[in-house]
């Protein structure tokens, strides 16, 4: 894995960064990449799934964890009292916007920041959604 040596295009800057690639790697290794000696995945010789998974698998699989929270978002905004939505990045930002259509009020950037503000109406009254682009690594506050 090229990310290993420090003198390639490759290399991780971010410790974050490192990790995802990794964890990337191991699985292409264990559930995509047919074994010349084993003649099947390693996942699958040792019974851990059934099939020789693809990056498209492996892309629907993460898209389905992406959008595990809007369906809690929207059963939350159905069933309590609130006033604001925030969105802690840009993701966020357009689902929730598509979801309540929410109309636009305000926009900007500051340096690398893009922030956006704007109004939706539900049946129990207005909301108002503001969102970021940048996701926050911790609390702040």
């Amino acid at each position: 894995m090229r990310r290993y040596t420090r003198l390639s295009n490759g290399f991780s800057r971010k410790l974050e960064n490192h990790a995802a690639a990794t964890a990337l790697n191991y699985f292409a290794y264990n559930f995509i990449k047919i074994h010349r000696t084993l003649r099947t995945s390693p996942a699958m010789a040792d019974g851990v799934t059934d099939r020789l998974w693809s990056v498209a698998d492996l892309v629907a699989l993460w898209e389905a964890y992406e959008h595990r929270d809007l369906s809690f978002l929207k059963r939350q905004m159905e069933h309590f009292a609130f006033t604001t939505v925030v969105c802690t990045s840009a993701r966020a930002l357009r689902e929730v916007s598509t979801m309540l259509d929410m109309r636009l009020i305000a926009t900007g950037t500051a340096a690398l920041l893009r922030w956006t503000v704007g109004t939706a109406v539900l049946p129990r009254g207005p909301v108002g959604v503001v969102g970021w682009n940048i996701p926050l690594k911790r609390p702040q506050g």
